[in-house]
């Protein structure tokens, strides 16, 4: 483990521009994401579901609108967290299963080939797909438990000439999250889950914030016992997947990120944005500080970006 590490350190040290190209370095708003990328070309988020809150990013050439003819050609950057959450996976999980897995859940990738590639003396796990007319290329490292993964197409013609620009952009990836420590809002959230988990609806008020406390209080004046109700369901689900992120913070409060997957009773494995009965319909939540401590308020509606 060590020795790949430093092996990553040295080629992210030694980056080449991919096609004698310059690269720039792009950082996301909540400094969650980092990587680089040939200049002149354009980074788009993507992926934004109202229910979500993810760091997923499209860098192309300025002015492409890519649609797989020869001579163009588009990457793209996945969150460490998008990826456990569209492979269905517990943690940990090894880096080989959740590899397929995620490239098994993208369009096409169901016939995709696995391997893997050697590139600047660092070992990628790779695959390829040829089922959209055009070849979709995949490659990962795993950091920490998690996987850096970016994806690149191209036309079959090309493709094999532009992998250089795909293991680049691997190994310049930098994505903090999740093993930053916790700040006080992130802290906040992740006891919120743990006292769910136990199914302590008693539990539940001290840690709300006012205005939530206050909806609690007439949730149970409308429908006695509805408090209980939402504790035992909840009681019934594996949080320790779970990751918490703050993403954005303000006089107001902090926003923190839930990512990951959920394991119900039965087994099943779903992201927690899924689960709109649990999140209110969003994987954010807001959370400020009340009397000296960090307080749940509730569900960021439409997510947050």
């Amino acid at each position: 483990m060590l020795r790949s590490i430093i092996c990553l350190l040295l080629t992210l040290l030694a980056i080449e521009p991919a096609w004698g190209q310059p690269l720039q370095t792009f950082t996301s708003n909540s400094g969650a994401i980092a990587f680089r990328y040939p200049q002149g070309w354009n980074v788009i988020a993507t992926d934004r579901q109202p229910s979500r809150y993810i760091e997923n990013y499209a860098v192309q050439p300025a002015g492409q609108d890519f649609t797989g003819r020869p001579g163009q050609v588009v990457v793209r950057i996945f969150d460490p967290m998008y990826v456990v959450e569209e492979a269905r996976v517990r943690l940990p999980a090894s880096p080989d299963v959740l590899f397929q897995r995620f490239v098994q859940a993208m369009p096409g990738g169901s016939g995709a080939t696995f391997g893997r590639r050697t590139y600047g003396g660092v070992t990628y796990l790779f695959a390829s797909d040829t089922s959209n007319g055009f070849e979709t290329d995949y490659a990962a490292v795993s950091v920490g438990g998690y996987l850096n993964v970016a994806g690149m197409a191209a036309s079959l013609r090309d493709a094999p000439g532009r992998l250089p620009l795909l293991f680049q952009t691997v190994a310049s990836m930098s994505m903090p999250w999740p093993s930053r420590p916790l700040d006080g809002a992130g802290a906040a959230v992740k006891n919120w889950y743990r006292v769910l988990r136990l199914g302590d609806s008693r539990a539940l008020p001290p840690l709300a914030c006012s205005q939530a406390q206050m909806s609690m209080l007439l949730m149970s004046f409308a429908s006695p016992g509805s408090m209980d109700l939402v504790a035992r369901a909840s009681h019934g689900f594996d949080f320790s997947g779970l990751r918490f992120q703050t993403v954005a913070s303000g006089a107001r409060g902090s926003v923190v990120r839930v990512g990951g997957n959920i394991a119900a009773a039965n087994g099943s494995v779903t992201p927690i944005y899924q689960n709109g009965r649990i999140l209110g319909g969003s994987n954010s939540l807001f959370v400020k500080l009340e009397n000296g401590a960090w307080k749940v308020c509730g569900p960021v509606r439409g997510g947050y970006r």
